[in-house]
């Protein structure tokens, strides 16, 4: 643990407004609350741990909810029953005791900066399986909708299926089909499985089962369906024009997880939002540790620094802080004071 440049706190993100300044500049600012709590758990010393620190506790709540060993440890000081524990490793800890409370008050003032910590919201899964979720997602819900009679919109048209392709993949496989559906049909998809191909590392996508049934008159016959997504060598060779698979893109993970740039999307073009090389042939051979690639965003820890307080109010228990900071409105949120290297922070 580094050096803080003072004690903070704990607080929790209750949402985002915007303020007026003094000089009428408007500024969007974080609204932090303050539950009960901020109260000192443990001071530990040189003498007894090694290092200098102050244990804050945070958020009351019942016995119940905390372990025995959580227990132990706060019943040691004489501390309610606290949720979030954090630790701020200080230089001198000589005006700190044991279930001492710290207002938001004493320890900051209007125009200091701090750094605040908390955890990003999570995305889940960015990449191939989001993609293909929604896709299917789309499929299902106009299925949905066509049964019970309701409306579709206009982003749930079925315009996709009435179309002429022809999928013709490089190598040992040739599909063509021909679909002739008309506006109103009952479709089902599911699913089926995902292959690994050998030596290709591809994903083999098989999609079937499509269920029609007549609406009057609108039924124009019968329905002529095969697909296959085929997945060769990192890179989907697709044919068939769609107004919705298109922009929901197969392997946008790049894209909104580390800001890759898109490809053109005009015919002919192979590169849309796939991430491109990944790496080298036979030498390496492999693929090196911390590529940027399609997989889980958000849910980490983050940290904003200096960032300036811009009012305290006492009564209602809340800091305004210019900016955003990591979360959602309820995540826990840890405030100390920004470390500037030279006035607060020994250059070494």
């Amino acid at each position: 643990m580094s050096m803080e440049a003072g004690i903070g706190v704990m607080g929790t993100k209750l949402g985002m407004m915007t303020c007026f300044e003094p000089n009428g500049l408007v500024v969007p600012v974080t609204v932090v609350g303050f539950r009960e709590g901020n109260i000192v758990t443990q001071v530990k010393t040189e003498a007894t741990d090694g290092y200098n620190a102050v244990q804050l506790g945070y958020r009351r709540v019942r016995d119940r909810k905390l372990t025995k060993p959580e227990m132990g440890h706060l019943k040691k000081s004489g501390v309610i029953p606290l949720r979030h524990l954090q630790e701020f490793r200080l230089p001198e800890v000589g005006g700190f005791e044991p279930n001492q409370r710290l207002a938001v008050e004493e320890v900051f003032k209007e125009g200091d900066l701090v750094d605040v910590s908390g955890t990003t919201i999570g995305k889940g899964f960015q990449g191939l399986l989001l993609g293909l979720f929604l896709n299917f997602y789309a499929y299902l819900e106009v299925s949905r909708r066509l049964a019970l009679g309701l409306e579709i919109s206009d982003e749930l048209t079925v315009k996709f299926a009435m179309v002429n392709a022809q999928f013709i993949v490089s190598g040992s496989i040739l599909i063509a089909f021909t679909v002739e559906i008309s506006d109103w049909v009952y479709f089902y998809m599911v699913l089926f499985l995902f292959l690994s191909v050998a030596f290709t590392v591809s994903v083999f996508l098989y999609i079937f089962m499509f269920l029609e049934l007549p609406f009057g008159k609108e039924f124009q016959g019968p329905i002529l369906f095969v697909a296959i997504f085929l997945c060769f060598k990192f890179s989907l060779l697709w044919g068939l024009e769609s107004s919705i698979l298109p922009t929901l893109g197969l392997f946008g993970g790049c894209i909104r997880r580390h800001h890759f740039r898109r490809g053109p999307m005009s015919h002919g073009s192979h590169s849309r939002r796939e991430p491109g090389s990944i790496g080298a042939g036979t030498t390496p051979g492999r693929v090196f540790p911390g590529k940027k690639m399609p997989g889980r965003m958000g849910g980490t820890k983050r940290k904003i620094r200096k960032l300036r307080i811009v009012k305290i109010d006492p009564e209602l228990r809340i800091v305004m802080i210019k900016g955003a900071v990591p979360g959602k409105p309820g995540n826990l949120l840890r405030i100390a004071p920004a470390k500037i290297v030279g006035k607060n922070i020994p250059k070494n």
